[in-house]
């Protein structure tokens, strides 16, 4: 499965419909930025991930995004996790970059996903505390819970500054 396809999966779920066109992403060292653009809903969201592969052949996903008016956010977190699915719309997110205090950020899954969503970005000292942090770090730690399922990974951020930078751009922030 192409990079472009799995990430337009990973946010949309697995039918990839007519009408979306999925731009070639770029790639900074662990970070890949993609562009999608819906003919329907003429919304282009633009973002950048990283995984944690693990050893069953799966990956976790951490990144942010932007885009989504139906989300009343411009910017946002993204996580995706493999194998795990969260049932409630109530998660917890905790992401600790290096040796920085831990951020808190409430999360949720998307509306046709269990194991894929995002957390508030704007209007959370958390999430702008946390930019800075990762633009700066060299290790993101996440945990995702909710009730008793509880997630823990981590990811690289080299060429997080340079992914981060230009998604934030194309969200004119």
């Amino acid at each position: 499965m192409s990079l472009s396809i799995l990430i337009y999966v990973l946010q949309f779920g697995s039918s990839v419909n007519a009408g979306v066109e999925t731009n070639p992403p770029s790639q900074f060292d662990n970070w890949a930025v993609y562009a999608t653009d819906d003919d329907m809903t003429n919304i282009k969201t633009v973002g950048t991930w990283a995984a944690q592969h693990l050893e069953s052949g799966g990956a976790h996903h951490f990144g942010i995004e932007c885009g989504r008016p139906q989300t009343g956010e411009s910017i946002y977190f993204t996580w995706a996790v493999d194998g795990v699915p969260f049932f409630s719309s109530s998660i917890t997110m905790i992401v600790k970059v290096d040796d920085n205090p831990p951020q808190n950020l409430l999360a949720g899954t998307y509306s046709n996903s269990n194991d894929s969503g995002y957390a508030s970005f704007i209007g959370y000292g958390a999430g702008r505390e946390l930019m800075p942090q990762l633009r700066a770090g060299e290790r993101a730690r996440v945990r995702l819970q909710s009730g008793t399922t509880t997630v823990n990974f981590s990811v690289s951020l080299k060429g997080f500054d340079k992914a981060g930078t230009e998604v934030l751009a194309s969200c004119g922030k």
